[in-house]
């Protein structure tokens, strides 16, 4: 795999890995993504799976047992705990993560956050129009990104290039 391609698929599949549990095994010896030999790849890539090893708060409220936020600084507080510090260093160090993490970090928060099954975050986004569970984690990762950034949120902004996207789709509004 060419390396450019390696760099931007390695921190997805490792994070995919790491919440789903399935760290790389210490025990393979074969090439790492990092071109160093095997016994040392191997420590490296345990390393960059343990960068993306999420740790939610757990909440036995909630179905999945991990606390789920009710809005958009909640989001962020939990984010911000459940994150390693060496990823959300990596995260705010180049925007192009934002789209990165739309099938890792994103499609965690879609399924452990409940908004394909109408958690209070998506009931959230709801009240501002946005139905799709993919917009939802699209906007928390936006501004998070932004709010680590210093950067203006610009949620409205958002909520209104989703929404005009799904109605010139032909999607039905969403019941908010």
């Amino acid at each position: 795999m060419a390396p450019s391609l390696r760099s931007a698929v390695f921190p997805l599949a490792t994070l995919v890995g790491a919440v789903l549990g399935c760290a790389p095994s210490p025990t393979i010896e074969r090439e790492s993504a990092t071109g160093r030999p095997p016994s040392e790849g191997a420590a490296a890539e345990r390393s960059e799976a343990a960068k993306y090893r999420l740790n939610p708060t757990p909440d036995t409220t909630f179905p999945a047992g991990l606390f789920v936020p009710s809005n958009l600084l909640e989001a962020f507080e939990e984010l911000d705990r459940m994150l390693t510090r060496e990823f959300r260093s990596e995260f705010a160090a180049d925007s192009s993560q934002i789209s990165t993490h739309h099938f890792g970090l994103g499609l965690w928060m879609r399924n452990n956050w409940g908004l394909w099954s109408g958690s209070r975050l998506a009931h959230f986004f709801n009240e501002l129009g946005i139905c799709h569970p993919d917009d939802m984690s699209s906007i928390v990762l936006n501004s998070y990104w932004r709010r680590n950034n210093d950067r203006p949120l610009l949620v409205e902004e958002q909520v209104i290039r989703h929404r005009d996207y799904w109605r010139a789709q032909g999607a039905p509004e969403c019941a908010g």
